[in-house]
């Protein structure tokens, strides 16, 4: 490992394959956010019980098992979804005793296959990565993007929801990093970052995000999907 600007830890973790990925997985809950495979997100982790959690990981396989969180009002329902993103801790900065900054890379994702007795004070999970075997493959189909379309789909609602934007990158940045950008970035609800997030391919999470854009807008007053017509 070495340390960055600023005091962050990079941690220098080799490829691995499927038969790599750990049987059991340590939960940390995300509000309202997403990890993909082969991106990267920034963390505050806060509390004894997490700073705990990654510390544990950081001597074990330094995955977490990324889930939103659903905060179900239903008696007897998960508190988080069933499907989520495995994360390689990556980078992190101690802040101080009970605050950290991580950075964690999405490597896999996989279903909650049940429940794993801990007393570590944090949830653990048995892991099945084999529904999303295909996201540690290199090979994928290329992406046709009408980054156009796509473009005036993204300011119809960031113009909804009184956002700002900074389209100027759009045609730079390669069509899958930029699905996946905006599926992290922009405020969707939480039942449509988790659909986008058990997209098969990637192919199906630019259709799926572009029918949620394309509601919002008639949500709102037209935008892009009356112009169209």
């Amino acid at each position: 490992m070495s340390v960055a600007d600023g005091g962050c830890v990079i941690v220098e973790i080799p490829a691995i394959g499927l038969e790599g990925l750990p049987e059991v997985l340590s939960v940390f809950p995300l509000s309202g956010s997403l990890l993909l495979p082969r991106r990267t997100i920034s963390v505050e982790v806060t509390g004894h019980s997490h700073t705990r959690l990654v510390f544990d990981a950081l001597v074990d396989s330094r995955m977490l098992g990324v889930i939103q969180s659903r905060h179900s009002m239903l008696v007897g329902e998960p508190d988080t979804y069933a499907v989520g993103c495995g994360g390689r801790i990556t980078s992190f900065r101690e802040v101080n005793r009970d605050r950290l900054m991580v950075g964690l890379t999405g490597i896999c994702r996989f279903a909650v296959r049940g429940e794993i007795d801990s007393d570590r004070g944090y949830r653990q999970i048995s892991a099945d990565w084999l529904r999303f075997s295909s996201d540690m493959s290199p090979n994928m189909a290329p992406l046709l993007l009408d980054v156009g379309r796509l473009e005036d789909r993204v300011k119809d609602f960031c113009a909804a929801h009184s956002l700002a934007m900074q389209s100027s990158d759009f045609h730079d940045i390669p069509p899958d990093e930029l699905v996946d950008l905006l599926v992290t970035q922009l405020p969707l609800g939480k039942e449509e970052k988790q659909a986008l997030l058990e997209s098969a391919t990637c192919i199906e999470r630019l259709s799926l995000l572009e029918t949620f854009l394309e509601l919002e807008g008639r949500r709102h007053g037209g935008g892009f999907a009356e112009r169209i017509h």
